[in-house]
């Protein structure tokens, strides 16, 4: 395994800055509630996989209130 920066629960964004800046390609795979997306708020990272090719990063929209 290789070694990463951990931007588990990080804003998408920024986890994005980080893992490129360590170098690594990364994809993103967005998940929803069962209820529905929050129309406003943010991309939060709920889970890290490795690939071949770099990075998965699950996220997830959470309500600004969370932030």
């Amino acid at each position: 395994m290789r070694e990463f920066p951990d931007v588990l629960g990080m804003d998408l964004s920024d986890a994005i800055a980080r893992m490129k800046e360590k170098g690594q390609n990364v994809s993103v795979r967005i998940t929803k509630p069962d209820r529905g997306d929050p129309v406003e708020g943010y991309d939060r990272v709920i889970r890290q996989e490795e690939e071949a090719e770099g990075w998965i990063l699950t996220v997830c929209r959470v309500p600004d209130a969370y932030r």
